[in-house]
This record gives structure tokens, C-alpha cells and sequence, in this order.
């Protein structure tokens, strides 16, 4: 490869892909997945919508205009959705502001894994209590 080319691949993200973002982004603003994430991530947690790891991350969760965002207070360009947050922290502990397509579509890829293991996890829970009311009431009508 010759120097001072740029090798950088283009990578082209067709409508369907358009459409899965929009759906997963959706997804993904309306239940407050912040706190999984960063907790997975190693985060501290200061109170229920401060987040802290190391001298650069001190992240705020917001409910804005009925969806769920982030701040960085330390760093004023580290804001917006899940997904931006994910894409930001994609191939380095350090932030860098996503700005490749391929980058934030993995990033969506990666926020619905997260959505999918939490409704998974209340489908669970719901059915978990379910069996135990039809136990409990079993019990009470001598059954």
C-alpha cells in the first residue's frame, strides 16, 4: 500500500439498515437502559442518574422529550442516545464522537442485544410471578 493514501473503507448502509436504526433507536430511548450499560462498562454510580469512571467520564442520564439521553459533563460533544454512547465507546476506552455509519449501525446492533436481554428479563420475571400467584392460590383454596 502506497503512503499517504487514504485507506480508509466506505461502507454503504442500505434503507433496510435506515430502518432497523430507526426502530432499535426508538427501541432504545424509551426504557432507561443507561444504568445496565454503564454499570457493565464499570462505572460508579453516584446516584440514580450519575454515572463516574475515571477523570474524563462523569455521565449524567436525562429523560428528555420522552426519551432517555445522556451528558457528559466532563466532555460537552459526549451526548445524545444509547446508541451514541455505545458508538463513542466503540473501539476505545477513550471518547471518540461516532461518526461513521458502520460504527453507529454496530452500536444500534449492540443497544438492541441490551433492550432484548431486558424485556427477556421482565418477560421472566412476569412469569415467574404469575406461577407463584397460581401456587399461592392453590394453597389458600386447599388445592
Amino acid at each position: 500500500m502506497e503512503q499517504g493514501k487514504n485507506t480508509e473503507m466506505m461502507v454503504v448502509i442500505g434503507p433496510e439498515d435506515l430502518e432497523a436504526y430507526k426502530s432499535i433507536l426508538h427501541n432504545v430511548s424509551q426504557i432507561n437502559l443507561f444504568p445496565l450499560v454503564l454499570q457493565e462498562d464499570k462505572y460508579t454510580c453516584i446516584n440514580s442518574e450519575t454515572y463516574e469512571k475515571g477523570p474524563d467520564h462523569l455521565i449524567k442520564i436525562l429523560y428528555n422529550d420522552n426519551k432517555w439521553e445522556y451528558k457528559n459533563l466532563r466532555n460537552t460533544r459526549d451526548r445524545g442516545s444509547l446508541i451514541d454512547f455505545i458508538a463513542n465507546r466503540l473501539h476505545t476506552e477513550e471518547v471518540q464522537i461516532a461518526k461513521q455509519p458502520a460504527d453507529v449501525m454496530t452500536a444500534a446492533r449492540i443497544a438492541q442485544s441490551y433492550y432484548s436481554e431486558h424485556i427477556k428479563n421482565l418477560q421472566d420475571a412476569y412469569k415467574l410471578t404469575q406461577k407463584e400467584t397460581k401456587n399461592s392460590n392453590k394453597l389458600k383454596h386447599g388445592r
